[in-house]
């Protein structure tokens, strides 16, 4: 888990479950910004779920880099997580991560963005084989 402070950083809320609504299960909530800080949109996390285990809270949302506001000018090395809970656990401990918000097209594009402003990305979990699946249908 994460701590209470490191929760207030990222400005987490909580959603009641109510059964006859989309999210039926109590969501944690996650603010998605920009660099700037301004909101581009709410994910919703359902610890321990199988499936539809996050998702936007309105559609329409802006694919992103998260958490952009949370990475220091000057940032050097990056690791890309599998999510933003696994964001949140590795700020915590010190590291600088970010994640990708919903199947984003342009993730390559904006990984390579962030190479060309020097920093070293260290890519974990299942993103690899992301690439070398999607390379492989090409």
């Amino acid at each position: 888990g994460i701590s209470q402070a490191t929760g207030k950083r990222f400005g987490l809320g909580f959603l009641k479950g109510q059964p006859d609504h989309t999210f039926r299960d109590p969501r944690i909530l996650i603010p998605v910004r920009d660099a700037a800080g301004v909101l581009l949109g709410v994910r919703c996390y359902r610890p321990g779920a199988k499936s539809r285990k996050i998702m936007p809270l309105c559609w329409g949302m802006k694919t992103s880099l998260f958490p952009l506001d949370q990475i220091p000018k000057g940032t050097k090395v990056l690791i890309l997580a599998e999510g933003e809970r696994d964001c949140m656990v590795l700020h915590e401990n010190g590291f600088v991560a970010i994640t990708y918000t919903q199947n984003d097209e342009e993730l390559e594009k904006r990984i390579a963005m962030l190479v060309d402003r020097g920093a070293l990305v260290i890519l974990i979990d299942n993103i690899k084989a992301m690439f070398v699946k999607k390379k492989a249908q090409e």
